[in-house]
């Protein structure tokens, strides 16, 4: 994912979760991305809600994800190009994003899954995030899907 990107996008309004795991997270508006280890001295003012932790924290540590893949693009009447939805389908549920989101994800960015809380048991959580992984199948960033059904 196109962590400079995101992080510029973030503006005042980003907040980073630090996870028991020692991660560091920016999270900003329905989209999360791990920062890259590389990256010091990030410094963003603002209490992270328990709220905010746990979604992330079960966002990271789920492995109740499904392989998805993009199955259309299309633009809505009247609309323009950076008004273009993404469905990314899992052969049972389709997941969609739109073009601000998905300029994020990078070329290599191909491993992609969904999340979706309304299949966990016991979870306080909602909603379906499209997610990116890395090659161990580990999550590295996450997109709000705009559709809930």
């Amino acid at each position: 994912m196109k962590f400079e990107k995101f992080l510029k996008g973030c503006g005042y309004c980003g907040l980073i979760v630090n996870h028991e795991s020692g991660e560091k997270w920016l999270t900003s508006g329905g989209v999360g991305m791990k920062i890259p280890d590389e990256v010091l001295g990030l410094v963003v003012a603002g209490e992270v809600s328990e709220k905010l932790y746990k979604l992330v924290d079960e966002i990271i540590t789920s492995n109740e994800w499904t392989r998805a893949e993009l199955s259309l693009a299309y633009l809505p009447k009247n609309g323009k190009a950076s008004d273009i939805i993404r469905i990314y389908s899992t052969g049972f549920s389709e997941t969609g994003i739109r073009e601000e989101a998905y300029k994020l994800l990078d070329d290599k960015d191909i491993n992609l899954a969904v999340l979706d809380f309304a299949d966990i048991e016991g979870t306080e959580n909602n909603g379906r995030y499209l997610l990116v992984l890395d090659d161990r199948d580990k999550v590295i960033g996450f997109i709000r899907s705009i559709n809930e059904g």
